[in-house]
């Protein structure tokens, strides 16, 4: 083993620039690892620090004269029902459309009140 050590060192000494691309090709290859993983923990597999994470739902609007089953609701919307509800007059989605709030499968793509 100390031979093949000593031959490696000799082939480095003769080429130190395939050397040194080697060891950056090595280092970056690492350091891209590294930052991958870290944020795949921190984005799916670490749980969301919630109080009471069983209670997070994923609002989806239906427009039934439209055709449409399965709708997101956006920021803008989630906004307007909840001005809505906390004035006077009369709250929730507009005539002709309706809200279900499901259970939150997982952290992906879900979206908490608290977050706008």
């Amino acid at each position: 083993m100390l031979n093949d050590l000593r031959i490696a060192l000799r082939g480095l000494r003769r080429s130190p620039g395939t050397a040194a691309v080697a060891v950056l090709v090595i280092g970056l290859g690492i350091g891209a690892n590294a930052v991958v993983f870290s944020l795949l923990d921190a984005f799916l597999f670490r749980p969301l620090d919630l109080a009471a994470p069983e209670r997070l739902v994923r609002l989806y609007g239906t427009q039934a004269a439209a055709g449409r089953e399965r709708q997101n609701v956006t920021q803008a919307t989630f906004f307007e029902w909840r001005r809505r509800a906390a004035g006077p007059g009369p709250s929730g989605p507009p005539a002709g459309r309706s809200v279900r709030a499901r259970p939150a499968a997982g952290s992906g793509g879900c979206c908490a009140a608290a977050w706008w």
